[in-house]
Protein backbone atom coordinates (compact mmCIF):
# COMPACT_ATOMS: atom_id res chain seq x y z
CA UNK A 1 0.00 0.00 0.00
CA UNK A 2 1.66 3.60 -1.07
CA UNK A 3 2.43 6.37 1.52
CA UNK A 4 -0.95 7.85 -0.31
CA UNK A 5 -3.24 5.59 1.42
CA UNK A 6 -1.95 5.32 4.88
CA UNK A 7 -3.00 8.52 5.95
CA UNK A 8 -4.33 7.57 9.07
CA UNK A 9 -1.35 5.74 9.90
CA UNK A 10 0.74 8.80 8.95
CA UNK A 11 -1.40 11.26 11.15
CA UNK A 12 -0.89 8.99 14.59
CA UNK A 13 3.33 9.00 13.64
CA UNK A 14 2.71 12.95 13.51
CA UNK A 15 1.35 12.74 16.78
CA UNK A 16 3.94 10.47 18.16
CA UNK A 17 6.69 12.33 16.75
CA UNK A 18 4.90 15.58 17.91
CA UNK A 19 5.50 14.92 21.47
CA UNK A 20 9.00 13.23 21.22
CA UNK A 21 10.26 16.00 19.77
CA UNK A 22 9.10 17.24 22.53
CA UNK A 23 5.41 19.23 21.56
CA UNK A 24 7.22 21.94 19.75
CA UNK A 25 5.25 24.78 17.91
CA UNK A 26 4.59 23.84 14.85
CA UNK A 27 5.87 26.07 11.82
CA UNK A 28 8.07 26.07 9.28
CA UNK A 29 10.40 24.41 9.46
CA UNK A 30 9.60 22.79 12.54
CA UNK A 31 6.59 21.20 11.14
CA UNK A 32 8.54 20.02 8.23
CA UNK A 33 10.83 18.17 10.48
CA UNK A 34 7.75 16.31 12.34
CA UNK A 35 6.15 15.33 9.01
CA UNK A 36 9.62 14.28 7.82
CA UNK A 37 10.28 11.82 10.89
CA UNK A 38 6.69 10.89 10.39
CA UNK A 39 6.73 9.49 7.00
CA UNK A 40 9.91 8.03 7.55
CA UNK A 41 8.62 6.35 10.19
CA UNK A 42 5.75 4.89 8.01
CA UNK A 43 8.22 4.32 4.77
CA UNK A 44 10.54 1.96 7.22
CA UNK A 45 7.69 0.46 9.81
CA UNK A 46 9.21 2.14 12.24
CA UNK A 47 7.69 2.35 15.80
CA UNK A 48 8.01 4.54 18.51
CA UNK A 49 9.95 2.58 20.61
CA UNK A 50 12.50 1.87 17.43
CA UNK A 51 12.97 6.02 17.91
CA UNK A 52 13.81 5.87 21.31
CA UNK A 53 15.55 2.30 21.49
CA UNK A 54 19.51 3.78 22.17
CA UNK A 55 20.45 0.28 20.72
CA UNK A 56 19.79 0.54 17.43
CA UNK A 57 21.22 2.81 14.76
CA UNK A 58 18.84 4.92 12.62
CA UNK A 59 18.88 7.22 9.68
CA UNK A 60 17.59 11.03 10.56
CA UNK A 61 15.88 13.31 7.32
CA UNK A 62 18.19 16.03 6.88
CA UNK A 63 15.23 18.42 8.65
CA UNK A 64 15.50 16.27 11.73
CA UNK A 65 19.19 16.97 12.19
CA UNK A 66 18.99 20.33 11.60
CA UNK A 67 15.75 21.09 14.09
CA UNK A 68 17.79 18.83 16.69
CA UNK A 69 20.96 20.32 16.02
CA UNK A 70 19.94 24.02 16.50
CA UNK A 71 20.12 25.18 13.15
CA UNK A 72 16.34 26.99 13.24
CA UNK A 73 16.77 27.51 17.24
CA UNK A 74 15.95 25.51 20.28
CA UNK A 75 12.67 25.87 22.28
CA UNK A 76 13.34 27.05 25.55
CA UNK A 77 13.45 24.02 27.25
CA UNK A 78 15.56 22.54 24.93
CA UNK A 79 15.52 19.25 22.87
CA UNK A 80 15.19 15.78 24.65
CA UNK A 81 17.92 15.33 25.82
CA UNK A 82 18.62 11.56 24.60
CA UNK A 83 16.70 11.61 21.60
CA UNK A 84 19.17 14.49 20.69
CA UNK A 85 22.27 12.44 21.37
CA UNK A 86 20.93 9.84 19.30
CA UNK A 87 19.60 12.12 16.31
CA UNK A 88 23.26 14.07 16.22
CA UNK A 89 25.71 10.82 16.46
CA UNK A 90 28.03 13.12 17.63
CA UNK A 91 27.59 16.04 16.37
CA UNK A 92 27.87 19.02 18.41
CA UNK A 93 24.73 21.39 19.25
CA UNK A 94 24.62 25.12 18.37
CA UNK A 95 23.76 27.69 21.53
CA UNK A 96 22.48 30.50 20.57
CA UNK A 97 21.83 32.14 16.97
CA UNK A 98 22.61 29.83 14.22
CA UNK A 99 23.40 32.56 11.83
CA UNK A 100 26.25 33.83 14.44
CA UNK A 101 28.28 30.29 13.43
CA UNK A 102 28.63 30.98 9.35
CA UNK A 103 31.95 32.02 8.27
CA UNK A 104 31.97 35.02 5.99
CA UNK A 105 31.35 34.19 2.43
CA UNK A 106 33.53 35.49 -0.42
CA UNK A 107 30.67 36.20 -2.89
CA UNK A 108 32.58 36.21 -5.81
CA UNK A 109 34.50 32.96 -5.68
CA UNK A 110 30.57 31.83 -4.35
CA UNK A 111 29.13 33.34 -7.69
CA UNK A 112 32.12 31.45 -9.52
CA UNK A 113 31.28 28.17 -7.94
CA UNK A 114 27.60 29.01 -8.32
CA UNK A 115 28.32 29.05 -12.25
CA UNK A 116 30.16 26.64 -12.74
CA UNK A 117 28.08 24.07 -11.29
CA UNK A 118 24.69 25.84 -13.35
CA UNK A 119 26.95 26.37 -16.09
CA UNK A 120 25.65 30.09 -16.62
CA UNK A 121 25.72 33.48 -15.24
CA UNK A 122 23.49 34.34 -12.16
CA UNK A 123 21.94 36.67 -10.76
CA UNK A 124 22.22 38.46 -7.25
CA UNK A 125 18.58 37.10 -6.24
CA UNK A 126 20.02 33.30 -7.64
CA UNK A 127 23.10 33.46 -5.84
CA UNK A 128 21.25 34.69 -2.27
CA UNK A 129 19.07 31.39 -2.66
CA UNK A 130 21.82 29.43 -3.45
CA UNK A 131 23.56 30.13 -0.29
CA UNK A 132 20.72 29.59 1.50
CA UNK A 133 19.29 26.85 0.33
CA UNK A 134 22.48 25.22 -1.49
CA UNK A 135 20.92 21.70 -2.77
CA UNK A 136 16.99 23.08 -2.99
CA UNK A 137 18.51 25.72 -5.40
CA UNK A 138 20.11 23.57 -7.82
CA UNK A 139 17.54 21.08 -8.38
CA UNK A 140 15.59 24.10 -9.04
CA UNK A 141 17.94 25.16 -11.18
CA UNK A 142 17.92 22.24 -13.45
CA UNK A 143 14.52 21.60 -13.65
CA UNK A 144 14.03 25.39 -14.80
CA UNK A 145 16.75 24.48 -17.45
CA UNK A 146 15.37 21.48 -18.70
CA UNK A 147 11.52 22.30 -18.94
CA UNK A 148 11.68 26.36 -18.48
CA UNK A 149 9.27 28.54 -16.26
CA UNK A 150 6.64 25.78 -15.33
CA UNK A 151 5.13 28.46 -12.82
CA UNK A 152 3.51 29.81 -15.82
CA UNK A 153 1.34 26.37 -15.60
CA UNK A 154 -1.68 26.28 -13.56
CA UNK A 155 -0.78 23.97 -10.34
CA UNK A 156 -3.80 21.14 -10.84
CA UNK A 157 -1.83 21.20 -14.56
CA UNK A 158 1.39 21.18 -12.86
CA UNK A 159 1.08 17.80 -10.29
CA UNK A 160 -1.63 16.15 -12.00
CA UNK A 161 -1.02 16.90 -16.16
CA UNK A 162 -4.14 17.45 -18.68
CA UNK A 163 -7.26 15.28 -18.22
CA UNK A 164 -8.73 14.23 -21.90
CA UNK A 165 -10.79 16.95 -23.30
CA UNK A 166 -9.30 19.89 -21.14
CA UNK A 167 -7.98 22.78 -21.88
CA UNK A 168 -5.55 25.61 -19.96
CA UNK A 169 -4.33 28.72 -20.81
CA UNK A 170 -1.21 29.80 -20.05
CA UNK A 171 0.52 33.03 -19.97
CA UNK A 172 4.26 32.63 -21.02
CA UNK A 173 4.32 36.95 -20.98
CA UNK A 174 2.63 39.68 -20.30
CA UNK A 175 -0.56 39.88 -22.55
CA UNK A 176 0.72 36.63 -24.25
CA UNK A 177 -1.30 33.57 -23.89
CA UNK A 178 -1.05 30.48 -25.00
CA UNK A 179 -4.35 27.80 -25.04
CA UNK A 180 -3.27 24.06 -24.79
CA UNK A 181 -5.38 21.21 -24.91
CA UNK A 182 -4.89 17.27 -24.65
CA UNK A 183 -7.49 15.58 -26.97
CA UNK A 184 -5.85 12.13 -26.19
CA UNK A 185 -3.49 9.40 -25.35
CA UNK A 186 -2.31 6.30 -26.83
CA UNK A 187 -1.29 3.34 -24.10
CA UNK A 188 2.19 2.73 -23.06
CA UNK A 189 4.07 0.93 -25.47
CA UNK A 190 6.64 -1.86 -25.17
CA UNK A 191 9.61 0.78 -24.04
CA UNK A 192 7.12 2.51 -21.70
CA UNK A 193 6.27 5.43 -23.84
CA UNK A 194 3.07 6.86 -24.56
CA UNK A 195 1.95 9.75 -27.51
CA UNK A 196 -0.02 12.32 -26.52
CA UNK A 197 -2.64 14.35 -28.85
CA UNK A 198 -1.99 17.73 -27.66
CA UNK A 199 -3.72 21.35 -29.36
CA UNK A 200 -1.60 24.62 -29.03
CA UNK A 201 -3.81 27.73 -30.24
CA UNK A 202 -5.86 24.75 -31.80
CA UNK A 203 -3.12 23.69 -33.98
CA UNK A 204 -2.57 19.58 -33.03
CA UNK A 205 0.71 18.67 -32.10
CA UNK A 206 1.86 15.26 -31.08
CA UNK A 207 4.18 14.70 -27.98
CA UNK A 208 6.16 11.76 -27.53
CA UNK A 209 6.61 11.11 -23.61
CA UNK A 210 8.14 8.88 -21.11
CA UNK A 211 5.79 7.43 -18.69
CA UNK A 212 7.40 6.07 -14.94
CA UNK A 213 7.90 2.69 -16.35
CA UNK A 214 9.91 4.26 -18.69
CA UNK A 215 12.56 5.66 -16.76
CA UNK A 216 13.82 1.94 -14.92
CA UNK A 217 17.00 1.06 -16.92
CA UNK A 218 15.91 -2.65 -16.62
CA UNK A 219 14.01 -4.44 -13.27
CA UNK A 220 16.58 -4.34 -9.84
CA UNK A 221 16.80 -7.36 -8.24
CA UNK A 222 14.84 -7.45 -4.92
CA UNK A 223 16.00 -7.80 -1.15
CA UNK A 224 15.84 -11.08 1.05
CA UNK A 225 13.52 -9.96 3.96
CA UNK A 226 15.98 -10.95 6.89
CA UNK A 227 18.98 -10.62 4.58
CA UNK A 228 21.30 -8.19 6.67
CA UNK A 229 23.91 -8.29 3.75
CA UNK A 230 20.91 -6.64 1.69
CA UNK A 231 20.59 -2.93 1.82
CA UNK A 232 17.53 -1.56 0.44
CA UNK A 233 15.63 2.02 0.95
CA UNK A 234 12.54 0.68 2.34
CA UNK A 235 11.07 4.01 0.19
CA UNK A 236 10.51 4.54 -3.53
CA UNK A 237 12.87 8.09 -4.12
CA UNK A 238 15.39 9.32 -6.04
CA UNK A 239 19.09 8.61 -5.01
CA UNK A 240 20.75 11.57 -4.66
CA UNK A 241 24.35 10.40 -3.31
CA UNK A 242 26.35 7.00 -2.94
CA UNK A 243 29.29 7.30 -0.01
CA UNK A 244 30.89 3.89 -0.53
CA UNK A 245 32.07 1.87 -3.08
CA UNK A 246 32.78 -1.75 -3.63
CA UNK A 247 35.68 -2.87 -0.83
CA UNK A 248 35.36 0.03 1.38
CA UNK A 249 34.91 -1.16 5.21
CA UNK A 250 32.50 0.42 6.59
CA UNK A 251 30.80 1.13 10.63
CA UNK A 252 27.78 0.10 12.00
CA UNK A 253 25.93 3.64 11.92
CA UNK A 254 27.97 5.02 9.04
CA UNK A 255 25.66 6.43 5.73
CA UNK A 256 25.65 4.63 2.27
CA UNK A 257 24.07 6.61 0.60
CA UNK A 258 21.03 9.19 0.54
CA UNK A 259 18.06 8.88 -0.96
CA UNK A 260 15.20 11.98 -1.77
CA UNK A 261 11.58 11.15 -1.74
CA UNK A 262 8.90 13.83 -1.61
CA UNK A 263 11.30 16.41 -0.81
CA UNK A 264 12.90 14.54 2.10
CA UNK A 265 16.06 13.30 2.40
CA UNK A 266 16.89 9.97 4.07
CA UNK A 267 20.09 8.67 4.79
CA UNK A 268 20.38 4.69 4.50
CA UNK A 269 22.99 3.63 7.15
CA UNK A 270 24.89 0.41 7.78
CA UNK A 271 23.41 -1.41 10.65
CA UNK A 272 26.47 -3.64 11.08
CA UNK A 273 30.22 -3.50 10.62
CA UNK A 274 30.81 -4.62 7.19
CA UNK A 275 32.43 -4.72 3.75
CA UNK A 276 30.82 -2.84 0.85
CA UNK A 277 30.84 -6.00 -1.61
CA UNK A 278 28.47 -4.68 -4.49
CA UNK A 279 26.93 -1.26 -5.31
CA UNK A 280 23.81 -1.46 -7.92
CA UNK A 281 23.10 2.64 -7.99
CA UNK A 282 24.36 6.11 -9.18
CA UNK A 283 23.02 9.65 -8.11
CA UNK A 284 20.11 10.23 -10.00
CA UNK A 285 18.18 6.34 -10.44
CA UNK A 286 15.29 6.00 -9.70
CA UNK A 287 14.50 3.09 -6.80
CA UNK A 288 11.72 1.22 -5.45
CA UNK A 289 11.05 0.45 -1.35
CA UNK A 290 12.24 -2.92 -1.97
CA UNK A 291 15.09 -2.48 -4.89
CA UNK A 292 18.35 -4.05 -3.96
CA UNK A 293 20.79 -1.22 -3.79
CA UNK A 294 24.20 -2.25 -2.38
CA UNK A 295 25.20 -5.70 -1.15
CA UNK A 296 27.04 -6.07 2.23
CA UNK A 297 29.52 -8.94 3.15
Amino acid sequence: MGLEHRWDEICQRYAEVNLLFGDLVKITPTSTAVADMALSMVANGLSRDDVLDPARDLAFPKSVVALFRGEVGAPPEGFPADLQRKVLKGQPAIYGRAAAYLPPADLAARRLELEATVRRPVSERELSSWLLFPALFVEYARHRDRFGDVSALPTPAFFYGLREGEDIEVEVAPGKRHVIGLLARTEPDADGFVTLFATVDGQLQLVTVATPAATVQGARAQVQTGNSAHVSAGLAGTVVAVAVRPGQVVARGETLLAIEAMKMETHIIAERDAIVAEVYVAPGDTVGPRDLLILLS
